[in-house]
């Protein structure tokens, strides 16, 4: 608790010899009997010492910027005993008493003069850190309100500051524990896809080869359930990079019913397996070049679809397209499913919220996958709205301002395939370096490319990677997250080689793509950005 000091201004004497440039109001009452005096000084120190008193700290100066008035915190925060040490001070002066920067010192001048020459307040500023005398650092909170006199001129201001050391202090630490939460979930889905990433293949790779049935089922499970879990990552992951705010949006190219083609194509065996029908409504009257995030707007629409299959039992999924009347485009993603009730309808896209929680058995998931996609449709500027009915299904509507893009020559492929980037090279039997430091994927990459007669090399780190010639190798697979250097780093040591020798394609490999770090990934010298684990 602060002790308060006792003002002189208790005990107010009129002044014998008042000074020139301080006319108080007492130099008013020369004329004026002692009674009237006594009475005035007593308003004067029943005022005064109230603003003595008061919280935070006042302050009120005049036209000139000059000190003429504080109370008690301002003294103290000077170090000053008495208001006449206060008063007449500049902020030259008090800068040097209160051990204040430059910067802190123009800043406070700065919104004093303006709100003296403009006459417009300035409220609920938050102030520069001031350093306090015994070493602490104090944040203020500050509102200055301009003076007048009966004529409406500007005399000066009064400033009002309330320390707020508490609330940032405790912002501070939200904002670390948020960023150590986020960090925390970087590394632990980062960690975990990795090796999720290396089952998932080698379990596709051994389902390909099986021939007995009962066995392929069981290696169809392993697939399903390594899916499913890669997917809860990766959403973990774009949650955790939306909260920090590393999402950025990109500007690609997108053929847009291309896109939705292929995703319907993607879910064709699990609507079969369910009796579903998946169908696609896009008028002939709208194009489908457009420009936008497509990496965003694909996991939007693949989360929309997976989760209307998840929630239907008969009659099917329809994906329709259609502009608005200020050329947006919007995506209804219809489905014939349970149905939301009235109740849920406003909470489903809050974060871990389900209709049907998953411990009760019927459908399976973590609550994010809703939340996400709201997240990433306000990451690319749209909206998103859903109309449902118990027992009949729901329609999740996104509106987009899709524009119309200039073509890239840079691609990443998302389904993961690098046999059509192989076919290109017209080349028999191409060479490959594949630098991977997990052993499984780096297994499971030879093995898979091994198939197609490529010719493989392996490394397990940058500096092994770097210890080959280059130029000896069709194609050189760098994953970006190498233990000794970052992958794109790799790519840009061996882009700058002889640029006389012959120059391999670069290809980067990561267990998720992050949008707004592939341009980065181009500029390094790679030529396409693939996502483990690759199919051929």
């Amino acid at each position: 608790m602060k002790i308060m000091k006792k003002s002189k201004l208790t005990t107010h004497t009129l002044p014998t010899k008042p000074k020139p440039a301080h006319k108080t109001i007492f130099d008013e009452l020369e004329d004026h009997s002692e009674e009237t005096k006594n009475i005035v000084n007593k308003f004067i120190c029943y005022y005064s010492d109230i603003i003595l008193a008061m919280p935070g700290n006042v302050y009120w100066m005049d036209a000139n910027a000059k000190a003429v008035g504080c109370n008690q915190n301002v003294l103290d925060m000077l170090g000053l005993e008495h208001q006449d040490e206060f008063y007449g001070l500049s902020f030259d002066d008090m800068a040097k008493l209160g051990k204040w920067s430059d910067n802190d010192k123009q800043s406070f001048q700065k919104d004093t003069e303006n709100v003296l020459q403009t006459g417009v307040a300035k409220r609920n500023v938050v102030e520069p850190p001031i350093p306090g005398p015994d070493g602490s650092t104090t944040y203020f909170l500050s509102s200055r309100v301009p003076l007048r006199d009966t004529n409406n001129n500007i005399t000066g201001i009064v400033g009002i500051s309330t320390d707020i050391t508490a609330q940032k202090q405790a912002q501070d630490q939200a904002e670390l524990a948020n960023m150590a939460k986020t960090n925390f979930l970087m590394n632990m889905s980062h960690d975990l896809r990795t090796p999720f990433s290396g089952i998932l293949g080698v379990s596709r790779l051994l389902l390909s080869q099986e021939t007995d049935p009962s066995k392929q089922s069981l290696l169809q499970d392993v697939v399903s359930s390594s899916e499913q879990l890669l997917h809860l990552l990766n959403d973990i992951l774009d949650i955790s990079q939306n909260e920090s705010h590393t999402i950025k949006p990109n500007k690609e190219e997108l053929d847009l019913r291309e896109m939705l083609n292929n995703i319907s194509e993607l879910f064709k065996a699990e609507t079969s397996k369910k009796q579903l029908t998946i169908a696609m409504d896009y008028p002939p009257d709208i194009p489908y070049k457009f420009i936008t995030d497509k990496t965003i707007l694909y996991r939007i629409i693949l989360n929309l679809i997976n989760n209307a299959i998840k929630f239907t039992t008969e009659g099917g999924i329809t994906i329709r397209v259609s502009k608005t009347p200020y050329n947006n485009i919007t995506i209804d993603i219809i489905d014939t499913g349970i149905g939301i009730s009235p109740d849920n309808i406003d909470n489903i896209f809050n974060l871990f919220t389900k209709v049907s929680p998953s411990y009760q058995g019927n459908y399976q998931g973590a609550g994010i996958g809703l939340n996400l996609v709201k997240q990433l449709v306000e990451t690319i500027n749209g909206s998103i709205t859903v109309t449902s009915e118990i027992n009949k299904g729901s329609t999740f509507t996104i509106t987009a301002p899709l524009q119309q893009l200039i073509p890239s020559c840079h691609q990443y492929n998302s389904n993961n395939n690098i046999g059509p980037i192989i076919q290109q090279l017209n080349n028999e039997h191409p060479k490959i370096l594949i630098v991977e430091d997990d052993s499984i994927s780096q297994r499971f990459a030879k093995l898979s490319l091994e198939q197609h007669a490529c010719e493989i090399t392996t490394a397990n780190n940058a500096a092994e990677a770097l210890q080959h010639d280059a130029s000896q190798f069709d194609i050189i697979l760098i994953d970006i997250g190498l233990p000794d250097m970052p992958g794109d780093l790799v790519a840009k040591k061996i882009s700058e080689q002889e640029k006389t020798k012959q120059k391999p394609m670069l290809i980067a490999l990561t267990a998720h793509i992050i949008p707004d770090k592939v341009s980065s990934y181009f500029e390094s010298g790679f030529s396409h950005v693939l996502q483990k684990p690759l199919t051929y």
